[in-house]
């Protein structure tokens, strides 16, 4: 058991590593803030997208999948996604888990005008799976987080989960991560990507995550 001395020098120690060194690496987790203004491994598939207001800004006027990608199916098949966002507007925002090509993959939909958080599933069509009211404000910054674990997807709104819905037909084992916008825009940031075989991010600024850091660590060595 680790004394209440040593958790109360934690934090002097953490601050003096985390001044010696710009970078850290947190094992299943990948980390992108776009703080180095570059998109660095986002694949587009569609829409306009560009860094802005330092997040990632994506545009979508309607008609076609206005998505980015990230990551390697080897990242999977189980791992989480959440992702702040702000300046949103128009009709809808998502993010994809399992996408294995244009029409098939797994969705955690934000339906801007009605304020609404869906799961969908995409073979071929879309198909709505769950529906719920989430209090959305489009004039604040939130967070949204889609989890999947063997084949149930979890879905969040600003920390708190919304549904949770199970693909009994066991549709999509594998595939990579995505981000979505369709008749509107929205900038997305300070994304983690977490789980088992995530790999850790290789450029996280780690004086900019000291808070996010320091709160995992008190979280892991919570006393009883």
């Amino acid at each position: 058991m680790i004394s209440q001395r040593c958790v109360r020098i934690l934090p002097f120690l953490l601050v003096a590593v985390l001044s010696m060194t710009t970078l850290i690496v947190w094992p299943g987790t990948f980390v992108d803030d776009f703080s180095d203004n570059k998109p660095d491994g986002w694949k587009r598939v569609g829409g306009t997208w560009k860094i802005k207001d330092g997040g990632y800004h994506g545009v979508e006027p309607g008609g076609v999948e206005g998505a980015v990608l990230i990551g390697d199916p080897k990242w999977g098949p189980d791992y989480s996604i959440e992702v702040k966002v702000w300046n949103a507007e128009g009709a809808w925002l998502a993010i994809h888990v399992r996408w294995m090509d244009i029409d098939n993959h797994y969705d955690w939909w934000i339906d801007l005008a009605n304020k609404q958080g869906d799961l969908y599933i995409k073979k071929g069509a879309y198909a709505q799976k769950t529906v719920d009211n989430i209090p959305l404000d489009i004039k604040k910054e939130f967070s949204i987080k889609l989890v999947v674990e063997g084949f149930t997807l979890s879905g969040y709104f600003n920390g708190k989960q919304i549904n949770t819905w199970q693909d009994k037909e066991k549709s999509f084992k594998t595939g990579v991560i995505g981000l979505f916008v369709w008749q509107g825009e929205a900038i997305f940031d300070d994304i983690v990507i977490e789980g088992e075989n995530v790999p850790g991010n290789l450029a996280v600024n780690a004086r900019n995550k000291l808070t996010d850091t320091w709160g995992r660590i008190r979280r892991g060595l919570a006393m009883p």
